[in-house]
């Protein structure tokens, strides 16, 4: 059965992304076995890629699990699913909301590390729309100021990414626009100018990168 706790020593920094289970996955299933249902939370983000493959090559299925990968904006939305026994599996970056179920004793549990953002690897990046930049309109991050930034939730690591980016300019969180947008609804924003900045994870962001103009 799944176990809805976080051990004293599974705590990670706001750049680690993590998997949350209420409950441990089943041990190998026996041949014809009827197979457990398993709903799990995913961000569009290449972080995800785990799950893909392990449901591509069997991994699953070997193990009893049928797993339904359903999308989320981000992991802090996959919280209250997750306390409520909605969700069975989650996996993104930390949150206020997290660290709130936790203080009220909701029981969920750090299972895995499912990706971790390192100088010179990361897949979490600051992007900045390509007309801005060319214009001038954007040199620093001091020119942030005013602009109109998405995230993927509020109070989430992102969140906390692009406060920490706005120090080193000399602004504050409420000197910008924040929208909350799931990642790949960020490529779309940006294709209709509908955003000036974001805090955007991989593969959305290449994709963005790759699409904008010039």
């Amino acid at each position: 059965m799944f176990r809805r706790r976080i051990g004293s020593n599974c705590w990670a920094g706001l750049c680690r992304v993590f998997c949350l289970a209420s409950m441990l996955l089943l041990p190998g299933a026996a041949a014809g076995a009827e197979l457990a249902p398993v709903s799990v939370g995913i961000a569009n983000t290449s972080s995800d890629i785990g799950f893909f493959i392990a449901d591509k090559r069997g991994y699953f299925r070997a193990q009893g699990i049928a797993v339904t990968l359903t999308p989320f904006g981000s992991a802090a939305q996959m919280v209250a699913p997750l306390g409520a026994g909605q969700l069975d599996v989650g996996g993104g970056t930390v949150s206020a909301g997290l660290y709130n179920a936790v203080g009220r004793g909701i029981r969920i549990r750090i299972v895995a590390d499912k990706g971790s953002i390192k100088p010179g690897y990361g897949y979490s990046m600051l992007m900045v729309r390509q007309d801005l930049v060319a214009s001038g309109r954007y040199r620093s991050l001091t020119d942030l100021k005013g602009m109109k930034i998405a995230i993927a939730a509020p109070g989430t690591g992102t969140e906390s990414a692009l406060n920490e980016a706005l120090k080193k300019g000399g602004l504050a969180i409420g000197d910008v626009e924040l929208t909350y947008l799931g990642y790949p609804d960020h490529l779309v924003a940006y294709r209709n100018q509908g955003i000036d900045a974001s805090i955007t994870n991989e593969p959305t962001a290449t994709l963005a990168a790759s699409c904008a103009p010039g």
